[in-house]
């Protein structure tokens, strides 16, 4: 196997999350989550209005997950002579 294999694994696999991460950002509308909610609750054998499943989808797109933007450089200050 050459050195690099491990990498395009890697590769791949992070491509897979970031498309699995776009289906979920998507699920930030009430009637989606909803929908989404009930079908893996019925899949899970559970009932269709189970709440605990709504609530995990809905905090896992929430927007409160994302991180918080960078702090601003400092300003630059130009000195003369």
């Amino acid at each position: 196997m050459p050195p690099k294999t491990p990498w395009l694994a890697l590769a791949a696999a992070s491509g897979a999350c970031a498309a699995f991460n776009g289906v979920f950002a998507k699920l930030t509308t009430t009637k989606l989550t909803t929908s989404w909610s009930t079908a893996i609750s019925t899949s899970l054998h559970l009932s269709a209005e189970n709440k605990l499943i709504e609530f995990l989808i809905r905090g896992v797109t929430s927007p409160s997950f994302s991180l918080p933007p960078p702090p601003k450089p400092p300003p630059i200050t130009l000195y003369s002579p």
